[in-house]
């Protein structure tokens, strides 16, 4: 007989963000180095340590022969990333793809540029940093090397002013402000079957109604095996999880491994394997990296 499937919007299980974390640098793993001036500390005191974002970073870098090294100032003028442009608008941004650019900041030695030429970058799956930061005063600045790598454990959502379960990032840069969307009473925006806090997991536009996470083609390749394929965004992973019937007896399970989109692609499809019964119900689970 053959298999019934349901496509149905993904539903998030992700931790949702509350308050800005102290340092999440790795308390062992939390050294870079620079030739001219030795080690520098990026977990510092615990407190006043680096903090990387989802969005942008912020806390500060430490080395005993340059002092305070700033990363921002964890609020940009427009909610969502240092505009680069001012003395009072300057940090390190954070792509979501892994990609850290922008200017930090030393009273002793200027500033330090995380440009395309050393490519910092923190891995979305570990949460190691790799590359390099230039500095006129210092020279490069190594994220890791073969003594020593910088770890952050997890990524900072940012603040949640509101208190409505959307880190303000998130509603700044679709809305400009705060009002709009609501992550708290299944409020969906754009009137296309996901909430504002399923977009925000998934992040999809949620003012967009054409863009959302779900199944867009399902096709058998051979019994009770199926290509899935769903639009995918390069800062969450996804899996494909099922369910023999509904409403569900039993706990959905995940049949493919969490994992992100190939570079560059705007959708991903799996093959996986049908459900065991006549019918089966598919879903997409997007997954915020490096969220405790």
């Amino acid at each position: 007989m053959m298999n019934v499937v349901s496509f149905s919007i993904a539903l998030l299980f992700c931790a949702m963000p509350t308050l800005t974390l102290a340092s999440n640098i790795n308390a062992s793993n939390r050294f870079a180095y620079a030739a001219n001036t030795g080690w520098i500390d990026c977990r510092a005191d615990g407190v006043s340590g680096a903090v990387i974002g989802h969005y942008y970073c912020s806390g500060n870098l430490y080395g005993a022969n340059i002092g305070w090294v700033h990363l921002g100032s964890s609020a940009p003028e427009n909610g969502h990333s240092y505009a680069n442009d001012s003395s009072l608008d300057y940090g390190v941004n954070h792509d979501g793809q892994g990609n850290l650019r922008g200017y930090a900041y030393a009273a002793n030695v200027g500033w330090l540029n995380f440009e395309n030429t050393g490519a910092p970058t923190v891995d979305l799956l570990t949460g190691n940093l790799s590359g390099h930061v230039w500095s006129a005063n210092v020279g490069w600045v190594s994220l890791s090397n073969a003594v020593a790598y910088v770890n952050t454990d997890t990524l900072d959502e940012g603040p949640d002013a509101d208190g409505d379960d959307l880190a303000d990032a998130y509603e700044y840069s679709h809305t400009n402000t705060l009002a709009v969307l609501d992550g708290r009473a299944d409020q969906d925006a754009d009137g296309d079957g996901a909430t504002d806090l399923q977009e925000y997991g998934a992040d999809t536009d949620p003012l967009d109604a054409a863009e959302s996470l779900r199944i867009v083609s399902m096709q058998r390749t051979a019994q009770n095996a199926y290509s899935v394929a769903w639009p995918s965004r390069p800062t969450r992973m996804y899996s494909v999880i099922t369910v023999d019937a509904l409403p569900a007896t039993s706990v959905w399970q995940a049949i493919t491994v969490s994992t992100f989109p190939q570079t560059g692609a705007t959708s991903m499809t799996q093959s996986v394997n049908g459900a065991s019964s006549v019918s089966g119900f598919y879903r997409i689970e997007a997954e915020m990296p490096l969220t405790p």
